[in-house]
């Protein structure tokens, strides 16, 4: 329900401009019009990171918590901490990825060992939120609360230091969205 949702909104951020369009229309491009149309389509463009993206990156963890948990009429669910390096070793950064898989076919090439992806991603900014380390459950017979690490790194990227406590943006894979980068 959510994913149809999302697909709704970008829709809908494709259309947008364009009622602008249909509006200039009407006002037979005037100068003033045609200067405030030009102004205005780089900040929308610049802010409207809600689409599909392509993006080059390292698969580093894996949701732990996520890949023990029960699939539902045969749809699983996971997520995935992305490194994505820039020109400059100060500019990496982090994304989570959420993945959605038949029970049958998981994308275990993904998480197997560190490596770089071209991954085709939807931006779902209503998903971005702070990492955790650890989930606690309910107390014990004795009392004690038992925590169980959420984020395992996978082969490879066992030096990472994840970003826990910040926010990540947050991506959903698309259908047969990744390929290795050769």
């Amino acid at each position: 329900m959510l994913f149809c949702k999302e697909i709704t909104e970008v829709t809908h951020l494709r259309r947008f401009p364009q009622s602008l369009f249909s509006v200039m229309r009407f006002s037979r491009l005037n100068p003033a019009g045609l200067l405030v149309l030009l102004l205005w389509i780089p900040i929308v463009s610049a802010d409207d990171d809600s689409g599909v993206v392509r993006i080059n990156g390292t698969v580093v963890a894996f949701d732990y918590v996520k890949s023990q948990t029960p699939c539902y009429k045969g749809t699983c669910e996971g997520s995935l901490i992305v490194r994505v390096d820039g020109p400059e070793p100060t500019q990496t950064q982090y994304i989570r990825v959420d993945i959605r898989y038949a029970l049958d076919r998981p994308p275990k090439q993904l998480v197997q060992h560190s490596r770089q992806w071209r991954l085709q991603l939807l931006r779902t900014r209503n998903l971005d939120e702070s990492i955790s380390q650890v989930i606690t459950l309910e107390k014990d017979a004795h009392g004690k609360e038992r925590q169980v690490p959420i984020w395992k790194l996978i082969p490879g990227a066992e030096s990472e230091k994840l970003p826990f406590g910040k926010v990540l943006r947050s991506y959903t894979l698309l259908k047969n969205g990744f390929k290795a980068v050769v």
